[in-house]
């Protein structure tokens, strides 16, 4: 698939774009909420919100007891039940294929998760030296606001007009949008093509491209 050849440089949203990570995602969050004392939280009650940070998943279903010391025991749940080391199964068919067709560019992964997750799934699945950048969210705001994806553009040292941002869900859309990326969405994960098209992106993609 060709891009625009203004482009010099590629960053990738990590879950429902590189890794299917929806099931492990869902489990974590149904028991981080059990933890904590929520019951009833289904698949179906996550699934709409696939993107969001976990702050904003606890400000939503927590109930009324929205203290910082009962979200810090919903996000160290969560965190200690997610499966870091989930095996190169958990790539999307033709990820591999796509990232070498790409190769021509410099290519970093921009997630809401901390680094440090990020640099372990990504080695547990075969990508580890693949990305020349790859940046959490760490301190930063969570997308859509562009922070993470300005500061993987900076690392870069690519002017953010001259990047791509590769994504699976409205966050990673408007975050792009806001940092003034060129916009892809990918209908491989979180969020359906109808949902996508709603947000006008530059280009959708139906499977990775080889």
């Amino acid at each position: 698939m060709r891009l625009p050849d203004h482009l010099e440089a590629l960053i990738f949203d990590l879950d429902g774009t590189l890794v299917d990570s929806e099931a492990e995602i869902v489990r974590s969050a149904i028991v981080a909420f059990e933890r904590i004392g929520v019951c009833g939280v289904s698949p179906d009650t996550i699934h709409p919100h696939m993107g969001c940070p976990l702050e904003d998943l606890f400000v939503r279903f927590g109930g009324a007891d929205q203290s910082a010391g009962r979200l810090a025991r919903f996000v160290e749940a969560y965190r200690s039940s997610y499966e870091h080391d989930p095996g190169p199964g958990a790539l999307f068919d033709g990820v591999v294929e796509m990232l070498a067709s790409l190769g021509g560019y410099p290519k970093a992964v921009a997630t809401t998760k901390p680094t440090w997750s990020a640099e372990k799934i990504l080695a547990s699945v075969g990508l580890d030296g693949v990305f020349d950048l790859v940046q959490g969210t760490d301190a930063m705001p969570p997308k859509p606001d562009p922070a993470v994806l300005l500061e993987a553009a900076r690392r870069l040292g690519v002017p953010a007009g001259r990047c791509a941002m590769i994504g699976d869900t409205g966050r990673d859309i408007q975050a792009a949008r806001a940092a003034g990326m060129y916009a892809v969405a990918v209908t491989w994960g979180g969020w359906s093509r109808a949902r996508l098209e709603a947000l006008r992106p530059d280009a959708i993609w139906t499977r990775p491209p080889r």
